[in-house]
């Protein structure tokens, strides 16, 4: 009876924690538009975990990590990986990207 508690609880916390790479962040910023995080098509990536980004660049909790372009115009956040040579498109010239008009993804 011990183990059946223990698997379906680890099915419980495993579905919980699947459930937030499928979901989306908006940062809301003061002059471009609103840029739209994935966390599905960021997971979606072979050989993404968590720890790929949490926390050594974005804090766990959403909302706490201070996210501004100038910041990843330094190397930054989003900049870790989208840069020159980087894993994934450069920031630079490539805003379209990222920053869309609401409801358009």
């Amino acid at each position: 009876m011990k183990k059946v508690a223990l698997f379906l609880t680890l099915i419980i916390l495993a579905s919980a924690s699947y459930a937030a790479f499928d979901k989306k962040i908006t940062f809301k910023g003061k002059t471009l538009a609103p840029t739209v995080f994935d966390h599905g098509k960021h997971m979606a990536v072979k050989g993404t975990t968590c720890k790929a980004c949490h926390p050594a660049i974005f804090k766990q909790k959403a909302g706490t990590s201070k996210v501004t372009m100038a910041a990843i115009n330094k190397g930054k956040f989003c900049a870790v990986c989208h840069k020159e040579k980087g894993k994934a498109f450069a920031v630079a010239k490539n805003c379209a990207k990222c920053h869309v008009k609401e409801g358009v993804y």
